[in-house]
């Protein structure tokens, strides 16, 4: 015969109902909180890329106003290295007909605006430019594809060629051009000067690209890796420590000092330009990437991210603004294949507590590398659920392999995937010829130039081997220094 529960029991579980309840509700109170939150945090670092674009100059300045280099820059929105730079580059006596010492202080330069916009032609404002003589300039692009070159310092080492800098960007001149295929008499053949050379091919995929170094630096470097302090390093190969701090942040090794000075904060490590790295503006696709984010995973989850990002953290950071709550560095991994970049990265990870803000990069794993060969080698030890694989080329065997090793037990139950890939018609030209550089499996093509299909096709067969599903979120294309680019999102999720 069962017992009838007594007055206690009811009003215990009644208690326990009740309990249960309200925690339920202050668990969805507090998600919608961090969903706000965040939300929040992207609105706000959108209005602040908003807010920083470039503005238009003002209108003719006076002859006689005067300005600090820093100022400078600042008023007119421009960087200050480079602005430096192009200036320290004029003549002596022209730089200082432009700039004074003004008597309070001796140690201040400052500059006469209208003759320095002259100087320069920024902006747009042609009212004070100086008459130039025209010059038929070639890209860099375009040039590397007529010399069938692969590589920047190719070009760079040529010493036929003359490169220019004009509005930021590397040109080469007509006349150079056509005196090297004159003297050399190979017009579409491929040349490489003898100082070129890569590493060894690595197994799958391209070589990872070094810094060419001289006897002298691989030695600073292999002694500065071993654990040695510069003062030793100094002593060993004879060079002053100053000489030795200067050759290594040639390699991109910063010390805790110079990181604090030339990288202060967050905004700092995104802008300030760093030797032989290129940025791409990609402001929308980030944008695009924020959103889907807050979308979907904006729930408290530990995010796991994988990147290629490059030494500015462009989307590392952006990201970070929006998910600081979420984000767990510790288990999140870059990998990047140029050197210099790499210990650039490092040397921001190392020294995180000088940077404000820099507490993101704490515990960040950085691996040189190529992707898919770093993602063999930490295949036990890493899961991810926001991946956000931002290539320059088109899609190719070494990209398939990183996408089948991150299938094969390196995603989460539920991850968001980002993939970037260079889409120009030069590019597609490659993906349905005989090309070595697509790899030994794709020696013969893929049969279309549609980039979103290949990747789709591909992401079909690994999800239906390892029993995923997937959804495309976006397919997004658009124009980054005059390259066509394409994005795709996708949701992956396991069946």
């Amino acid at each position: 015969m069962e017992q009838e529960p007594n007055d206690e029991g009811l009003e215990g579980l009644e208690k326990a109902l009740n309990e249960a309840h309200k925690k339920y509700e202050r668990d969805i109170a507090a998600a919608r909180e961090l969903k706000s939150s965040a939300i929040r945090k992207y609105e706000g670092a959108l209005r602040e890329i908003l807010n920083t674009r470039s503005k238009p100059l003002p209108v003719q300045p006076s002859q006689n106003e005067k300005c600090t280099l820093e100022g400078l820059a600042q008023r007119f929105n421009l960087n200050v290295n480079n602005l430096r730079s192009q200036l320290y580059r004029l003549p002596r006596e022209k730089f200082n007909q432009y700039s004074v010492l003004e008597p309070f202080n001796g140690k201040t330069r400052r500059y006469f605006l209208a003759d320095i916009l002259g100087v320069l032609g920024t902006k747009g404002n042609q009212a004070y430019a100086e008459p130039v003589e025209e010059v038929k300039l070639v890209s860099k692009t375009d040039a590397m594809q007529m010399l069938r070159y692969s590589t920047d310092s190719a070009l760079y080492s040529n010493k036929l060629l003359e490169t220019k800098k004009q509005n930021g960007r590397i040109y080469v001149t007509q006349e150079s051009l056509d005196e090297f295929f004159a003297q050399h008499k190979r017009k579409g053949k491929r040349w490489v000067p003898r100082k070129y050379s890569v590493t060894q091919k690595q197994s799958r995929g391209e070589p990872e690209r070094p810094v060419q170094l001289t006897k002298q630096e691989q030695r600073i470097l292999r002694e500065y890796n071993d654990g040695k302090a510069v003062k030793e390093i100094a002593k060993d190969v004879k060079l002053s420590r100053a000489d030795i701090n200067k050759k290594l942040r040639f390699m991109g090794i910063y010390d805790k000092q110079y990181v604090s000075e030339n990288f202060p904060k967050l905004e700092a490590v995104q802008k300030t330009a760093i030797p032989g790295v290129k940025s791409y503006p990609k402001d929308e696709v980030r944008f695009a990437m924020l959103e889907t984010f807050v979308d979907r995973f904006c729930d408290g989850r530990p995010i796991k991210y994988l990147g290629l990002e490059g030494p500015h953290f462009c989307s590392y950071i952006r990201f970070a603004e929006v998910a600081a709550e979420q984000l767990d560095p510790s288990k999140s991994l870059i990998a990047e294949k140029d050197q210099r970049s790499y210990h650039a990265m490092k040397s921001f990870v190392d020294h995180h507590d000088a940077i404000k803000g820099g507490e993101i990069f704490k515990g960040l794993n950085i691996r040189y590398g190529e992707l898919s060969n770093v993602l063999s080698e930490v295949k036990k030890d890493f899961k991810f659920n926001f991946i956000n694989l931002d290539y320059e080329g088109h899609i190719n065997g070494k990209k398939i392999y990183a996408l089948r090793t991150l299938f094969d037990g390196m995603l989460e139950q539920e991850a968001l995937l980002f993939i970037t890939l260079g889409d120009s018609p030069w590019l597609q030209k490659r993906l349905n010829g005989n090309r070595k550089e697509l790899g030994k499996e794709f020696f013969n093509g893929f049969g279309t130039t549609d980039q979103n299909k290949i990747v789709d096709d591909e992401l079909g067969k690994l999800c239906e081997k390892h029993q995923y599903g997937f959804e495309q979120l976006r397919a997004e294309r658009y124009t980054s220094r005059k390259e066509n680019m394409l994005t795709l999102a996708y949701r992956v999720y396991k069946k």
